[in-house]
């Protein structure tokens, strides 16, 4: 067997042993780091040097490399010198990977590739090409391989998400010579009485680099730091002079000691005197020194976007922290209250070398495997959580929270977890207790601050979210197009309320602020894990350069409800009644409504006004409402947040709903009107003009003026009821959102 690698990575030889035990192992290096310890800022030490194989042929192929930055390429200019019956291939990304693919397939051999980023690491380093032509070429190369070996449940589901047959993946894990580990860890304490007891030790191993979040493990120790608590920080990189200047900054440079790389046949003795190892990654495909810290005994708060996390979490010991800075430091602290000196026969020792070189057999040669990883990784699968779907909404007035019970609901027919997360300054509004009332058990109603609300990539991570849902987005999908990044965890998806600019005095302004917000949103569209909707009229069917989300339509009253609404508000038979409904702001021109009303004498009219009226807008209406009172016309006012059975009452028993709307928007009274057949008067917003011109015979638009809308208001009244548009449906806006 062939395993065609990059460097002699130390933390793979006990593997390599473990397999050469087992079959005839030829290992192929693409490139040899003779003194590596020469390139401090790559942070490895002699011990990636090439040594020999112990029971296996070690040696390399010729390559031409290209680096940059972390990432190696090679391009093969020599070939093994005899054919394997199976190889291993370690990536996909250089050439040297294709060919090698190429070359099996010739020949017949049996490829396997060993495949460890998470959907979180393969979006997070490679959003531009999660489409496109590389994620094409990614597809391609994994779905021609015959088996794939993935180490823990993250990676299998990123593999599953580049459509490989479930059948020819092996799930694993990734291994260290833990039973080796454990001893010498349990050795060096037991020759120097260490661990100490005169505070916290706590202590990083790694590269000092951005996404390793050095800074951040920092940040948390001074916040969470007591008397006699340390941190030890081993390895190099190029930051770490800043981090330096980060400890000296946060006060605690007395207690922060940078130490050089460690050697991996040092980690047991640079472990057994401390309490805590903690892993802060931003991003990171396992963190091989989780496994480390867990079999010299160690407690460990690591990053939950790691992907050995979903591996070790329930083992003893264990801390999993979204890598913001405050988790972080709680994370630290639970463990120094939790420490009672070092895990005795700590759970990872049974993930060892040879359970892993077994998971390999099964791959490269099935009917050499032994070991049944399978039923143990589907056990944990099974017990793994449904889904988890989190739908943050900031304001809670108007029609949002409308939305949000539709998509929860949704969610939880599709046997997902769903948390409603809400601004703790508005707890106590109607709005909450008017649409967030008799929640399904499996759907939780959180508050948190407006600070936290804001950062919905921090919530992603704090509630684990596999959905992030925002109804009213306009604003965040702006920033991500802006950043042209997510940086949350799962899928963002995102509801566009208005994709064209505010209306404006200055001749042009508006077209700019359409072009911009466009440009802005589609460039959020192409963020990796991002999805962008915007929000179209029920039965819209014109164009847009986005996926549309159509408005929900729901019509809740019955016959019975809306005579008892009429009936309960004075709304008398035999007048034309005109409806203005909702939530009723300035921008609805209410008062321009009543003045347009006053010229129709040719029969009874009267005008319904139903909603919660805002402050700023009651002022004017008073006074308009007792001017056209005089004239004889009957006013109904009912100033309060409506229940849904209530609107849909109004809508349905109006003769006629007026919409004049001053903003840009779609609104979702006009597909509520269209479906129950009541006639629609629009003004004012170029959407509801188009949405006017979709309706057909049931709907006019006019300009904003007061003799425009007169006469559109009169020639309504003259009019027969239109039919209904027909049945009201939300599956389009839920399918799009969810």
């Amino acid at each position: 067997m062939l395993w065609d690698t990059g460097l002699a990575s130390p933390y793979r030889r006990p593997v390599r042993e473990a397999l050469a035990r087992h079959v005839d192992l030829e290992v192929r290096l693409l490139e040899i780091d003779r003194r590596p310890e020469r390139d401090a800022s790559a942070n490895r030490g002699r011990d990636w040097a090439v040594g020999d194989g112990a029971g296996y042929s070690l040696g390399e192929i010729r390559a031409v490399r290209l680096a940059r930055h972390e990432a190696r390429h090679y391009t093969l200019i020599g070939f093994p010198r005899r054919r394997p019956d199976s190889i291993l291939l370690g990536g996909w990304e250089s050439p040297a990977d294709w060919q090698f693919l190429l070359l099996a397939k010739l020949t017949g051999v049996r490829t396997v590739g060993f495949y460890e980023s998470t959907l979180q690491t393969s979006t997070l380093q490679t959003q531009l090409h999660v489409g496109g032509p590389i994620g094409w070429m990614r597809r391609r190369f994994f779905n021609a391989l015959d088996a794939v070996v993935v180490p823990g449940p993250a990676a299998r589901q990123a593999i599953l998400s580049l459509g490989v047959d479930p059948g020819r993946i092996e799930l694993g894990f990734n291994a260290v010579d833990g039973r080796i580990i454990h001893g010498a860890a349990r050795r060096k304490r037991a020759a120097n009485g260490v661990p100490r007891a005169d505070g916290h030790h706590f202590v990083y191993v790694g590269e000092l680099i951005e996404r390793k979040g050095v800074d951040l493990l920092i940040g948390a120790f001074a916040a969470m730091r007591e008397d006699g608590d340390t941190l030890t920080v081993f390895g190099t990189g190029a930051l770490e002079d800043d981090l330096r200047r980060t400890a000296v900054r946060r006060g605690v440079a007395d207690a922060v000691t940078f130490a050089s790389y460690v050697l991996n046949e040092d980690i047991p003795a640079a472990l057994a005197d401390k309490h805590t190892l903690v892993f802060p990654s931003r991003q990171e495909v396992w963190g091989l020194v989780v496994n480390e810290a867990l079999a010299a005994g160690l407690h460990v708060v690591v990053s939950d976007v790691a992907g050995a996390t979903p591996f070790v979490t329930g083992m003893r010991g264990v801390f999993t922290a979204p890598p913001f800075m405050s988790t972080i430091a709680s994370g630290m602290r639970a463990s120094r209250d939790a420490w009672d000196g070092p895990v005795e026969a700590p759970e990872i020792l049974d993930y060892g070398p040879e359970e892993l070189a077994d998971v390999f057999l099964r791959a490269l040669a099935p009917e050499a495997g032994s070991m049944d990883i399978m039923d143990i990784m589907d056990t944990m699968d099974e017990a793994a959580a449904p889904p988890h779907t989190v739908i943050v909404e900031d304001n809670v007035t108007g029609h949002r929270l409308y939305y949000v019970r539709i998509l929860a609901d949704a969610a939880v027919r599709e046997d997902r977890r769903v948390s409603v997360v809400l601004p703790a300054a508005h707890r106590e509004r109607e709005e909450i207790a008017l649409h967030l009332s008799e929640l399904d058990e499996r759907i939780e109603l959180r508050y948190v601050s407006d600070p936290e609300i804001a950062d919905t990539a921090r919530l992603s991570y704090e509630l684990r979210a596999d959905l992030t849902v925002v109804p009213d987005a306009d604003r965040m999908a702006a920033t991500v197009g802006l950043r042209h990044a997510w940086r949350g965890r799962g899928t963002l998806s995102l509801l566009i309320m208005r994709d064209v600019g505010q209306p404006s005095r200055l001749p042009g302004v508006q077209t700019a602020k359409t072009l911009l917000r466009s440009a802005l949103f589609v460039s959020a569209s192409s963020v990796g894990n991002v999805r962008v909707s915007v929000l179209k009229p029920s039965g819209w069917a014109g164009r847009s350069i986005l996926p549309t989300a159509s408005d929900p339509v729901t019509l809740t009253a019955g016959t019975d409800d809306v005579l008892a609404t009429a009936a309960a508000w004075g709304v008398e038979p035999g007048r034309y009644w005109f409806a203005v409904l909702g939530a009723i702001a300035p921008r609805k021109n209410v008062g321009l409504i009543a003045r347009a009303l006053t010229g129709i004498t040719e029969r009874p009219i009267g005008l319904l006004i139903a909603g919660l009226i805002e402050p700023q807008a009651r002022l004017e209406i008073d006074r308009e409402i007792e001017r056209l009172s005089a004239s004889g016309v009957r006013v109904v006012m009912v100033d309060r947040l409506l229940t849904g059975l209530e609107l849909d009452s109004a809508v349905t028993f109006a003769d006629c709903v007026v919409l004049a709307h001053s903003n840009e928007g779609p609104s979702g009274l006009f597909g509520k009107a269209a479906a129950a057949g009541t006639r629609i008067v629009a003004a004012g917003a170029a959407s509801l003009r188009h949405d006017a011109a979709e309706a057909g015979d049931g709907a006019d638009w006019v300009p904003l003026t007061e003799q425009s809308l007169a006469e559109a208001l009169r020639a309504a009244s003259m009019k027969p009821r239109p039919p209904a548009s027909g049945t009201p449906a939300v599956d389009r806006f839920v399918t799009a959102l969810l």
